[in-house]
């Protein structure tokens, strides 16, 4: 999932489009010589209301059509873009239509909220053929529809928290205020110990969601 920062937050460039396809195709191509599946995302939408970037929103635009019309090519593409800006969108009428203005799927008009990564996730698990999830208006009500799925859930979190932590921590990173991760190998081990949970978990008795 490239295409967000690489415009820069500048109006459209044709140079800057012309280097990001040239990098996309790069990838594509390297990508398959491992004998990986690759799954080309589009870029989520910029939304000029709360970010500061005029013009942006149309840059994303045209790097996702771009996307999109590689699948001609037998690239593998979920498109993000084109439903996140449609919601988007809807919720913006319905708020104009009451006098308000206070919808965003990214507060600061590029990092989605929960709504919006909720967005992300049933776009590419519907890409993976699991099409049961667009009966839910969350990942907690989606978690909660099968045994154990809230407790697995809060687990899943936890893991990537803590390798997240363990991770920057052992790459050096630079930013301020970040939380100083476990040892990778000490983050490892327990990553295993709470794999080891969520599977046991899974294994209850239970029929998943119809699909």
């Amino acid at each position: 999932c490239y295409g967000m920062n690489d415009g820069i937050y500048l109006p459209y460039d044709s140079t800057r489009f012309k280097r990001y396809r040239e990098g996309m195709i790069w990838l594509h191509d390297t990508l398959l010589k491992t004998g990986a599946r690759v799954i080309f995302m589009t870029p989520p939408v910029y939304d000029e209301q709360r970010g500061s970037a005029t013009g942006y929103s149309n840059v994303l635009d045209r790097y996702s059509q771009w996307l999109i019309d590689q699948a001609a090519s037998g690239w593998e593409v979920a498109d993000l873009h084109t439903p996140m800006a449609a919601y988007l969108s809807a919720h913006r009428a319905v708020d104009a239509r009451f006098g308000v203005d206070d919808f965003a799927l990214a507060v600061d008009g590029v990092h989605p909220g929960e709504a919006g990564h909720w967005l992300i996730a049933k776009v590419l698990l519907t890409h993976l053929d699991e099409t049961w999830v667009s009966r839910f208006g969350s990942i907690a009500a989606a978690a909660a529809s099968f045994p154990s799925g809230s407790a697995i859930l809060d687990l899943v979190r936890k893991r990537q928290e803590m390798m997240k932590d363990a991770w920057l921590t052992a790459a050096g990173h630079k930013r301020p205020g970040m939380k100083t991760g476990l040892p990778l190998a000490a983050a490892n081990l327990e990553a295993v110990s709470i794999s080891g949970i969520i599977n046991r978990l899974q294994q209850m008795p239970a029929t998943s969601p119809s699909k």
